[in-house]
């Protein structure tokens, strides 16, 4: 990827250009702009980066994950933990298809589960689903160190709607909730199917 110098910004390949940079301890999130004014937030370990999470404008959240080939000692005796900025809120029309993301890191064997908070229903652990609801699965694919678990609801209907939470069997225990939110059909201002909300927004 070329960059080059521009004033107090970093222009990248592609047309991106770097508005904000913030680290906290380990963690770097990037905020960029591109000329069409689609807007890229991408999280990452300082000394390990990746490219979490991309957000043009209203087109939803969509993950890309680069691992570099580097991998400092110090990141191999890390636990699991849950990536950084996730979207905290799903919005979805009726009878559209619904993912909740939920991506994991340094995993080291332990299992992950969904579950429903309202009725504290234990949805699916690992790939295997444990409600009888057939419209529920889950979507599972590693890429380097990050696992994936999506949580599928196909056909949503307006009971669909609550807090969903990702958990990993650590202790303490870690987890990451989504509230699902689904509104009828006539009620929604015309846009993509899917709208992520980022945590903070």
């Amino acid at each position: 990827m070329v960059k080059e110098e521009e004033g107090q910004n970093v222009r990248l390949g592609g047309g991106w250009v770097v508005k904000k940079e913030e680290c906290v301890g380990s963690f770097c999130r990037v905020s960029c702009s591109a000329h069409d004014g689609h807007m890229m937030v991408r999280t990452g370990l300082a000394s390990r980066m990746l490219w979490a999470a991309e957000l043009l404008s209203f087109n939803g959240w969509r993950e890309q994950t680069d691992w570099r080939e580097e991998q400092p000692a110090t990141s191999l005796r890390r636990g699991p933990h849950l990536l950084p900025d996730l979207p905290s809120t799903v919005a979805v029309t009726a009878g559209r298809l619904a993912t909740l993301p939920c991506r994991v890191t340094n995993l080291k064997g332990r299992s992950v589960s969904w579950i429903k908070h309202e009725d504290l229903q234990v949805l699916a652990t690992e790939e295997v689903i444990i409600t009888t609801d057939q419209r529920i699965k889950v979507r599972a694919w590693r890429a380097g160190a990050v696992w994936a678990w999506d949580l599928l609801i196909e056909e949503t209907q307006l009971a669909d709607a609550g807090v969903y939470e990702c958990q990993v069997n650590t202790r303490p225990k870690i987890s990451h909730p989504v509230t699902l939110e689904v509104y009828q059909g006539g009620a929604v201002i015309a846009g993509p199917s899917e709208v992520y909300v980022e945590a903070g927004s």
